[in-house]
């Protein structure tokens, strides 16, 4: 094949892969990974594949052009790298689809190059290890670091069989820089996408959760284990009726507060913008998800993150807080209970000055009505005055929270009534703090219900009837 028809495939094929990212970008990623763009993504691929093949033969004959060959594939790794950093960040402008024409071109024509030299034919082989590749991609058959030890295994076995010993050494770095980024950056596989409606922006797995983040109208949506958390387009009718009454309440500016989970930051952002300038703690429950979320944040000269975890916290806590603001998972299983129990609430209990108090999260009432009614109970157990606060948001659905202080209830009412409300939020006015205070007629008989302890986790299985017929 010569050069001119080289050059042409390779840019007919560019132009293919070009119009379905682009045309994808055009529907709002609404039909993202649609049989088009598949169809598209995949002749282009196998194209641009079989391209780089023809000059890995080439270069497998000509010193100068094998030196390049690592060097190709460490570029490969810089540019699935770069783009998926900077995807959340740029998602918005026209570079995110153009960044991604590049990264699969290089990604796939450095690919081809390495069978290429290795095989030195561009026959019937180049077209199966091509397809193996994209079935790889397309069905998430491998994992990106099982991909990334494909790719490094070829170009360790190319060098050493087409180079002299004497380069082998700084070869084979250049390749473990290709092993190191392209396990660190993550594809989007059409398997996760096709879990979801909206273009998938990032992804981040740690030891404990799964987060996604999807993005619809310049909105974004944060997934947590498959279970939507919060959405950018009212996570204000979230945190705000949680974080703002309880701090406004306290007869004396808190000096001293502490966030317990709220991986996202948004307690400690909101109570910042309310003009609070004292010191906050933040235990979370996952530090990876933490630093995901803080890591483009200017962080506030008084917010310190806590180093261990939260049990560990809890056990060994020297002082005490005016304000703690408790964000968690749900109660889903016992690992999770242990944050909504007897026991806990008693620590917490102790780790609150004399006129101390806490605000933690309480569940749907409307899905699982049940669990703030456990959840109110067992915390008055422990000696707590409380106050149920609740808020329809259109993302999630119905939620509440439980105000609790060491104060007497009347004195609770009291602070509630006399709220001002500054004029930084973007939804809580007095009209809302009237709204949000109100329930309804309960459909439960307040004696019958359980307190969650350690011994029961009660909660649990209240938690799992009330889902059992849901899907979310």
């Amino acid at each position: 094949m010569t050069k001119s028809k080289i050059a042409l495939l390779s840019l007919l094929s560019i132009f293919i892969y070009s119009a379905g990212v682009l045309l994808d970008k055009q529907s709002n990623y609404f039909f993202h990974y649609t049989n088009i763009h598949i169809t598209f993504q995949s002749f282009s691929m196998l194209v641009i594949f079989y391209v780089g093949a023809i000059g890995g033969v080439r270069a497998s004959s000509n010193n100068t052009a094998k030196i390049l060959l690592p060097a190709f594939a460490a570029l490969t790794a810089i540019a699935t790298y770069s783009t998926n950093a900077l995807d959340l960040f740029i998602s918005k402008s026209f570079l995110t689809p153009t960044f991604h024409i590049i990264m699969f071109t290089v990604f796939f024509i450095s690919s081809g190059a390495l069978f290429g030299a290795l095989f030195k034919k561009t026959n019937l082989i180049t077209l199966v290890t091509g397809t193996a590749l994209l079935i790889a991609f397309f069905t998430y058959l491998f994992l990106s670091f099982t991909l990334a030890m494909v790719l490094l295994s070829l170009a360790a076995i190319t060098i050493f069989i087409i180079h002299n010993k004497k380069t082998y050494l700084a070869q084979i770095t250049i390749s473990l820089a290709l092993l190191f980024s392209i396990s660190s950056s993550s594809f989007t596989p059409i398997s996760t996408q096709n879990k979801f409606d909206d273009k998938i922006l990032a992804q981040l797995s740690t030891n404990k959760h799964e987060l996604v983040i999807t993005e619809w109208r310049n909105n974004q949506w944060n997934y947590v284990d498959g279970k939507l958390q919060h959405s950018t387009l009212d996570m204000h009718m979230y945190y705000e009726p949680m974080v703002i009454p309880a701090y406004l309440m306290q007869s004396d500016t808190p000096q001293h507060i502490l966030i317990l989970g709220n991986e996202n930051n948004r307690i400690s952002k909101t109570l910042r913008e309310t003009g609070y300038e004292g010191k906050i703690l933040h235990a979370p429950f996952d530090h990876k998800l933490l630093n995901y979320f803080t890591q483009t944040e200017q962080k506030h000269s008084l917010d310190s993150t806590y180093s261990h975890s939260i049990d560990h916290l809890l056990s060994n806590a020297e002082k005490t807080f005016d304000l703690i603001y408790i964000d968690l998972q749900d109660p889903y299983n016992e690992s999770y209970s242990k944050y909504y129990t007897l026991e806990f609430y008693a620590i917490i209990h102790k780790l609150l000055n004399d006129d101390g108090a806490f605000v933690t999260q309480s569940l749907s009432p409307f899905y699982t009505p049940t669990l703030p009614l456990i959840i109110d109970k067992t915390i008055q157990e422990v000696g707590f005055n409380n106050k149920a606060l609740h808020n329809s948001i259109p993302t999630i659905g119905e939620w509440s929270w439980i105000y609790a202080s060491k104060i007497s209830r009347d004195s609770i009412e009291h602070q509630y009534k006399n709220i001002e409300i500054p004029s930084s939020t973007i939804w809580l006015n007095e009209s809302a703090l009237e709204l949000i205070s109100h329930f309804g007629k309960s459909q439960f008989i307040i004696d019958s219900i359980p307190v969650n302890r350690q011994s029961n986790h009660i909660i649990v299985k209240h938690y799992q009837e009330g889902r059992k017929n849901l899907s979310f």
